[in-house]
């Protein structure tokens, strides 16, 4: 089996300085291209070779997440998933509900594996699912 290498450029190295400085663990295209200053097909090359060496994760599409250093040679990573369903959720104005509100009171008595968002708009399923 072999490891993925971590290596980053100065490109990367630049996005990944603003995000942790910003303590942004997840951030959109959007914010690649303001912090590189890529145009988006450069900025989309940054990030699916940011992605093979595991430094980060697609959320969905224009979505992601930065990996920690601390993981070493693991590739695949969860997050916070509270943070993820926010992210996930785009700009629309949500909360966290239902069981996931339970959870988090500490109401429940059994685990819960599904994160619940309520939104003012409604969603399709494809864009709260992680690939």
């Amino acid at each position: 089996m072999t490891a993925h290498l971590r290596t980053i450029g100065p490109r990367m190295a630049q996005l990944l300085n603003a995000l942790y400085d910003r303590s942004q663990t997840t951030f959109t295209l959007l914010d690649v291209k303001e912090i590189t200053g890529l145009e988006p097909a450069l900025a989309s090359s940054l990030l699916n070779k940011a992605i093979r060496r595991g430094l980060i994760t697609r959320l969905k599409g224009g979505v992601y997440m930065v990996n920690p250093a601390e993981l070493g040679s693991t590739v695949e990573y969860g997050g916070n998933p509270y943070l993820i369903a926010r992210s996930l959720a785009g700009d629309a104005p949500c909360y966290l509900g239902y069981a996931t509100a339970m959870e988090i009171h500490r109401m429940v008595t059994q685990p819960q594996f599904v994160i619940f968002i309520a939104a003012t708009r409604r969603f399709a399923k494809s864009d709260c699912e992680r690939d």
